[in-house]
């Protein structure tokens, strides 16, 4: 649980344990009448947000037997950001949706620690 584990600067986790579960219900599980969640960031914090999903993204579409070689399902990736949690725009996310962008932050583990 990655974003429970992680620390936003005011120091609260950016999502609790519970809301990590809500969102895998949500997003996985059929449970999309529930209110959209909400990240504990601040603005200068997106990218590493934008930076786990898009890491989530690579590894399904080049690692995995279920998305290997489909890179064109970027959209439901970034819509994982953006149906389940408030205040993300579709087209916002998917300019930043990159490899680029991904390099511009120190390397994952120093914000993401693995569970």
């Amino acid at each position: 649980m990655q974003l429970a584990d992680n620390k936003s600067k005011d120091g609260s986790p950016f999502l609790t344990k519970l809301e990590v579960e809500a969102f895998i219900k949500r997003a996985f599980g059929g449970g999309s009448s529930k209110k959209k969640l909400s990240f504990n960031v601040v603005q200068s914090e997106q990218m590493m947000i934008w930076r786990l999903f898009y890491n989530f993204y690579n590894s399904c579409t080049l690692n995995s037997e279920y998305d290997s070689g489909k890179q064109g399902n970027k959209k439901k990736y970034i819509e994982l950001v953006t149906k389940h949690f408030t205040n993300w725009r579709f087209e916002q996310v998917d300019n930043n949706f990159s490899r680029s962008n991904t390099k511009l932050w120190k390397p994952l583990k120093t914000y993401i620690t693995n569970t």
